[in-house]
């Protein structure tokens, strides 16, 4: 279903209109068998909350118009399926950008979901970010990442402390919400992936969404007991499926401390330190027992 970019401005400004025009699309994407066609404008996966008259595309240095041409529904040649790509805007203002790989539509509705939260460093073409997206597009799953837009709308946080992390963590959750409402995802099947910052917000996020399936935290950061505790209170309590991923990094949690605060935890607390090309399979195996029967 095809919407023209300044229909999509209009709907923008009107979340309700927004919402039914995007069910509609997403029902007609589901007669599709599989896309083999040419990239077209099409719907992001999103539209903004208070969307400003620009916004920056993903990857892209200038500003652009909201659903022009540039934004929207390309092709992913490996697989058949489709690649949406837009900007979202968080509940603080910021707008940050978005790819979401969808496998081919035969395999139906109700897949599970990944949203998958940045580091610093990692971003919408980090190449590790990108390899465990296809891996887990391999299984079926929904691959949502985000970029932080730490850009001059806001300076890039002082610390991985929560307290300033308020952007993060708001642009975390409105992905969250947004990847949850896609007509393609099981909402209860959605697990968010978080690196370093993106680890410490994926953790808050987590907490006060109880929808989230599960948590993968890849070498979160923390000093001591004191600062784990800080970062991820109760995370030892948590009753979801949680991996923490111990990683080579300076930042990140040293064993003994992870060892001692995760003492006492339920078997659904997972634990592993692995080198850096086995993280992807780690994570792979993870999301092979979380879709056991």
């Amino acid at each position: 279903m095809r919407i023209s970019a300044s229909t999509q401005l209009d709907l923008a400004r009107s979340p309700l209109a927004l919402a039914l025009a995007l069910a509609l699309a997403g029902a007609c994407d589901e007669h599709r068998s599989e896309l083999s066609s040419p990239p077209s404008a099409a719907n992001a996966l999103s539209a903004a909350n208070t969307p400003p008259p620009t916004a920056l595309r993903a990857g892209a240095s200038e500003p652009v118009k909201p659903g022009s041409s540039e934004d929207g529904e390309v092709v992913n040649e490996r697989h058949g399926g489709r690649r949406l790509s837009g900007v979202l805007f968080s509940s603080l203002g910021s707008r940050f950008p978005f790819e979401a790989d969808l496998p081919p539509a035969a395999l139906g509705k109700a897949r599970p979901a990944a949203l998958i939260a940045p580091s610093r460093s990692w971003g919408l073409d980090d190449r590790r970010a990108l390899e465990l997206a296809q891996r887990l597009l391999e299984r079926g799953a929904i691959v949502m990442r985000v970029g932080w837009a730490l850009t001059s709308q806001r300076p890039a946080p002082s610390s991985t402390e929560p307290g300033a992390l308020a952007y993060e963590q708001a642009e975390l959750e409105r992905a969250l919400a947004q990847l949850s409402q896609h007509p393609r995802v099981d909402p209860r099947r959605v697990v968010i992936i978080g690196r370093d910052v993106g680890a410490v917000a994926g953790y808050a996020v987590f907490r006060k969404i109880a929808a989230a399936r599960a948590l993968v935290l890849i070498g979160p950061p923390c000093i001591d007991g004191a600062g784990f505790e800080l970062r991820y209170p109760a995370l030892a309590r948590e009753q979801r499926p949680v991996l923490l991923v111990g990683v080579d990094n300076p930042v990140s949690c040293p064993d003994a401390v992870l060892q001692k605060a995760l003492q006492g935890a339920p078997p659904n607390v997972e634990r592993e330190k692995v080198a850096p090309d086995e993280l992807n399979a780690a994570i792979d195996a993870f999301w092979q027992r979380l879709e056991r029967p």
